[in-house]
């Protein structure tokens, strides 16, 4: 498999994300830009790219994956907010590194959710969100690593060990990454709870 590299350097040019774009409407593995990590990404409806990173993370069992939205249109078709809480923590967080679950629209697939409920967040890294506007389809998302091991974020080491592997990197020389994953929350009976802790502080969380 031919591997695209897309820099961006300087600007998000309508070039460069049509070319990510392209590589995610093709069914192909596009590895991207999240806040402070690197990840496989796939459009939603995309089951063998899916399987694909399942492969490249060596997964051994079914995981649930977070999605990537750059709107909140696209969140109504993927979950329904119950909560004013909910609410709150999208108006201060989103765009940013926060995952809520949500409780998932019985339209989606049983495949990107989990217990009836489903993991998104509107991406903070500005080339992504260009990306999955460009496309209006919400997108899977993992770290770059095998399951268990600490993510890669060196793009040295994601071209050298993905290339030929995936249909695309996007390599985002704009921003500064500190290798940390994204707080994710839950909101059970107006209380929030942390399930990963990451890049927010949760002091900032339990103020609203």
């Amino acid at each position: 498999m031919n591997t695209k590299l897309i820099k961006f350097n300087k600007d998000y040019t309508s070039k460069e994300i049509r070319e990510c774009a392209d590589i995610l409407l093709q069914n192909k593995v596009l590895i991207h830009p999240t806040e402070n990590l690197y990840g496989f990404g796939s459009i939603i409806s995309n089951q063998k790219g899916i399987d694909n990173i399942i492969k490249l993370k060596k997964r051994q069992k079914p995981h649930r994956f977070i999605i990537l939205i750059s709107n909140y249109s696209q969140l109504s078709r993927l979950a329904f907010v119950k909560s004013n809480l909910e609410y709150a923590l999208m108006q201060k967080f989103w765009p940013g590194s926060l995952t809520i679950i949500f409780k998932a629209n019985p339209n989606l697939n049983n495949k990107y959710s989990y217990n009836s409920t489903v993991a998104v967040r509107m991406v903070g890294n500005e080339i992504t969100r260009k990306i999955i506007d460009y496309i209006d389809i919400p997108i899977i998302s993992t770290s770059l690593n095998k399951s268990g091991e600490i993510p890669i974020n060196s793009v040295y080491e994601i071209v050298r060990r993905f290339s030929g592997k995936v249909g695309g990197i996007a390599i985002d020389n704009i921003h500064h990454f500190q290798n940390i994953a994204s707080t994710v929350v839950q909101i059970k009976k107006d209380k929030i709870y942390v399930l990963r802790r990451g890049a927010i502080d949760e002091n900032e969380l339990y103020k609203i």
